[in-house]
């Protein structure tokens, strides 16, 4: 291939610009050599796997199952279990969350109904 003088990328060595400071960088870098800004090539950190399961577990909950299904680093298995586990956590939460408000329902009735006999 023919070096294009009117387009630089198109020749066998270019090299793009950093978009901050404008300057020279490399094919290959991942960081600008002159200002250190990430050059996002590659996925970003939160595309990774073990943070993917860090973000759905503690944080995100059911929220990451983009994230994980989104993954180029993760396997059809892996996203899989993701969401297999991430489904049940969620499932789980919600009914401990009705079974503790059931249990708050039943008291807020009970202290409502004696409320006349402890407060008269």
């Amino acid at each position: 291939m023919e070096p294009n003088p009117r387009n630089p990328a198109s020749a066998p060595n270019a090299s793009a610009a950093c978009p901050v400071c404008r300057r020279d960088v490399g094919e290959g870098d991942h960081y600008c050599r002159h200002c250190g800004r990430r050059l996002g090539r590659g996925p970003k950190w939160y595309y990774e796997p073990l943070w993917v399961w860090i973000l759905g577990l503690f944080i995100l909950g059911a929220f990451a199952l983009p994230l994980a299904w989104w993954s180029p680093r993760m396997s059809a298995l892996h996203k899989l279990a993701f969401t297999l586990v991430v489904t049940a956590l969620t499932a789980l939460l919600f009914f401990l969350c009705y079974l503790v408000f059931a249990h708050i329902w039943e008291s807020y009735e009970a202290l409502r109904q004696a409320g006349p006999v402890l407060w008269p």
